[in-house]
């Protein structure tokens, strides 16, 4: 039947027929692979970094850390050894105030002290010609001896009876004083006679009338045998003389201490700085 067939026909022929797709091929071969292995190594490189980089910090907070503990653990330690050393210093300090201290309680202790003991009065002849002397006695009434001391004894008449007293140490530099000087060593508790006074015509005969006041000025200088320097000074004035003095016979003088001039080491050095008295201080001698 030729109307079915050629029906058939048109219809096959009217059917829509979808084009396929062929699969392109990459026009370069390998190009994709290079680039996929491209994108996994950058991939890969940036996690790297990445992990670089947090593992740097890492580092550095450590470093930064451990930095800080080690400059406190400086500052800590420096503080310690401040502390042990200002401690080590006071310890040294305290030990060497206590040598000192020990040092100078034996230098006190055990020093030498001289002073003036007694001063005799004895008739002689000089020249043919009776005088009085006055003769100075040392003592050391110390523990230890004396290295090489130096005496000295002036004697100083003032012509104005017993009302009038003056500064021993204007004395001393008074025009016409005889200041007589020796030296001796002394040993512990010993005594010596050291320096002396000559009283010619009637001198010694006025102090007896009151027509005159006798000074005897005394000092010594000495070194002990720690080496250390000391002065004693001393002085007294006559207000009363009994006996026979115009014969030369026995006499007994009483004395008394000037109102300076009577000192040791650092009180002489306090009177040295005043070495003028002035007037004011300065009262008649009482016996």
């Amino acid at each position: 039947m030729p109307a079915e067939d050629g029906g058939e026909k048109n219809s096959n022929r009217n059917k829509h027929h979808w084009p396929r797709r062929k699969s392109k091929k990459p026009a370069v071969p390998g190009l994709a692979a290079f680039v996929h292995a491209y994108r996994d190594e950058q991939a890969a490189n940036r996690k790297q970094e990445a992990t670089e980089d947090q593992s740097s910090r890492s580092l550095e907070k450590w470093t930064l850390g451990f930095v800080v503990l080690t400059t406190i653990g400086i500052f800590i330690q420096a503080a310690i050894l401040h502390n042990s050393d200002d401690a080590i210093q006071r310890t040294a300090a305290a030990a060497i105030n206590s040598a000192n201290t020990a040092r100078d309680g034996l230098v006190k202790a055990q020093r030498p002290f001289i002073y003036e003991k007694s001063i005799w009065y004895r008739a002689f002849i000089k020249d043919d010609k009776k005088a009085w002397r006055a003769i100075m006695e040392w003592e050391n009434s110390g523990l230890t001896p004396t290295k090489t001391a130096f005496f000295e004894l002036s004697c100083a008449s003032i012509p104005f009876g017993r009302g009038i007293v003056v500064d021993p140490y204007a004395l001393k530099k008074m025009p016409g004083t005889n200041i007589i000087r020796v030296s001796a060593i002394l040993a512990p508790k010993q005594a010596k006679f050291g320096g002396q006074c000559e009283f010619f015509g009637d001198e010694l005969l006025k102090a007896q009338r009151g027509e005159s006041t006798q000074y005897l000025i005394g000092q010594v200088n000495y070194t002990d045998i720690f080496d250390v320097r000391h002065l004693t000074r001393f002085c007294e004035f006559i207000y009363h003389i009994g006996g026979d003095v115009a014969g030369y016979g026995n006499i007994e003088v009483s004395s008394n201490s000037c109102v300076r001039h009577n000192c040791a080491d650092e009180e002489c050095a306090k009177e040295d700085a005043e070495p003028n008295l002035p007037p004011e201080k300065l009262s008649p001698p009482k016996p």
